[in-house]
């Protein structure tokens, strides 16, 4: 059995035989060395069949290190390895790379797909060879009873700031063996994370293989928190914060005092931009605010509405500071500091970092920017990403940035030439002016320790903007090609994934005419594994 799906030997070993004769003719032949870590006896079992799946791989040049952390189960180890006589199976005390070209790491519970080394072997063909690099790849989980289930990680394009931030790449990579010649570098090959952080830091390459290539058991390998922090620039910062409105002067007020509080250490100024409002409500809020003196600036835009004409003004005549937060009326801060969203934004490259955005019953409003294929299928639908249990929930690099509340640079703002006043006069603008920056070179980030209240399109209702959606797969249609294909996602298993592993192992058993406690007895043991069941 593949993977809980029945497959025929013969099937199965036409197809090693062919990728074999492939691979006879590849222009070079890049040898890997996965290293395995064996921390208690019990875990042994699962490295002879590990290994037992490494020689069962359609491409061979590949060699497996097992290193044990105790000497009474070593010689246990090097025992059960014995028997396969296979001189590619290891028990070593050290970590070297000499012999080979990609070194990786696997868990002994890890399952790789027959069909992994020679996709890496094909992919490592298309690495440039001058320089360090990096191949990683998707995966998917495997049931109590070893079915494929429903979660999967499908990893994005790689950014230092998305793995700063969070290990999405689990264990699923291989690096150059050159690497591990830096000075200092082997001392963190413990920490795969740790380890990865370094390598970012050199001129490396990192190469996706979109191929899901490694089956996991048990919970995926989500991101885990980062011990690296950015370091706080000593120059004190400023932050000119732009707030246009009409009328609501008591969320206007709200929006601008929400801010306030989170923004200390930073020296900031308001200009609340009055789009034909009613005087009355004007009053109202130049009132409310009057105890902030000469920290809020009015300017009025006497012209019927025009996001983006607005802004364009706004930035180009009347901001002198390099960092603008644009800010929607209808946004309200609930946590994290400004001052450290400052200091993401900082990098010469950084066009914008956007901020989580939730409804005020706390479910999330925007995550960043989805994009699906719509009917026809010519079309594509750009829409906030909404999903709770999603990979977006960690900062990351993003396409686009969602202007409700978004911190930008002056100076790449007027580079890019603002937002389009036809066009995109008050939709999709946000999205159109990130995309422009990303092709221009710039990236756009994702700060997801910090988060404010939205109520969506609250300031002027909503509007289908459909010809300014259109406007925009015109002018980018490479761009939503990548961002359709981006998924951020995990699928955890729910209750019945746990199911379907025993109606599959009944229905084998059935046909097999074996035992029917086998897969009731995988199912139990998984529900007490992951706690279902105390």
């Amino acid at each position: 059995m593949t993977f809980g799906r029945r497959e025929s030997a013969a099937e199965l070993n036409q197809r090693v035989k062919g990728q074999r004769t492939q691979a006879a003719y590849l222009p070079r032949e890049p040898r890997f060395r996965f290293f395995v870590e064996v921390l208690n006896a019990s875990q042994i079992p699962a490295c002879e069949r590990l290994a037992r799946e490494l020689e069962a791989q359609s491409y061979g040049h590949w060699e497996l290190y097992f290193f044990a952390a105790n000497e009474k189960f070593r010689a246990p180890l090097e025992k059960k390895l014995r028997r396969h006589e296979d001189e590619r199976l290891k028990v070593e005390t050290s970590f070297s790379a000499d012999g080979c070209d990609y070194v990786g790491w696997l868990k002994p519970e890890t399952t790789l797909s027959p069909v992994a080394l020679f996709f890496l072997a094909h992919r490592a063909l298309e690495a440039p060879d001058s320089s360090t690099h990096v191949i990683y790849w998707n995966a998917v989980g495997l049931g109590p009873a070893g079915n494929r289930i429903a979660w999967r990680v499908r990893r994005p394009s790689f950014s230092p700031y998305a793995l700063r931030n969070g290990n999405y790449l689990g264990d699923d990579w291989v690096v150059s063996a050159t690497v591990l010649a830096t000075p200092g570098l082997t001392e963190k090959l413990t920490s795969p994370h740790e380890f990865l952080l370094s390598v970012a830091d050199g001129p490396t390459a990192w190469l996706l293989e979109p191929t899901y290539l490694t089956y996991h058991r048990g919970e995926p390998p989500g991101p885990v928190d980062s011990a690296v922090t950015l370091s706080r620039g000593k120059k004190k910062r400023a932050l000119t914060v732009v707030v246009c409105f009409r009328d609501k002067s008591e969320w206007t007020a709200k929006a601008v005092r929400s801010l306030l509080g989170a923004a200390e250490g930073v020296s900031t100024d308001f200009l609340l931009v009055d789009n034909q409002s009613q005087p009355s409500e004007r009053e109202a809020l130049e009132k409310s605010l009057a105890d902030l003196g000469a920290m809020v600036r009015f300017a009025t835009y006497d012209r019927p509405f025009n996001f983006a004409a607005m802004h364009n003004w706004v930035l180009g005549e009347l901001v002198t500071n390099e960092n603008v937060l644009l800010l929607n009326n209808d946004v309200f801060w609930s946590y994290g500091a400004v001052a450290d969203v400052l200091d993401t934004l900082r990098a010469k490259d950084v066009a914008t970092v956007g901020i989580p955005l939730r409804f005020p019953n706390g479910q999330p409003q925007h995550l960043g920017f989805k994009v699906s294929r719509a009917v026809p299928p010519r079309l594509f639908r750009v829409e906030p990403l909404q999903a709770e249990g999603a990979l977006a929930k960690w900062g990351r690099e993003v396409f686009a940035n969602t202007f409700a509340a978004c911190f930008v640079k002056r100076s790449i703002f007027l580079n890019v030439g603002g937002l389009d006043e036809l066009e995109m006069a008050n939709g999709f603008g946000d999205v159109a002016f990130s995309l422009e920056c990303l092709s221009r070179g710039y990236r756009n980030l994702f700060y997801a320790a910090a988060s404010a209240i939205h109520l969506e399109s609250g300031s002027r209702g909503r509007n289908y903007e459909y010809w300014e959606e259109a406007a925009l797969q015109r002018r980018y249609p490479e761009l939503l090609q990548r961002m359709a294909d981006e998924d951020f996602s995990i699928d955890f298993p729910g209750p019945m994934d746990w199911i379907s592993p025993l109606l599959s192992g009944v229905k084998e058993a059935l046909r097999d005419r074996g035992g029917l406690l086998e897969p009731v007895r995988a199912v139990v043991k998984g529900l007490f594994a992951r706690g279902m069941v105390r």
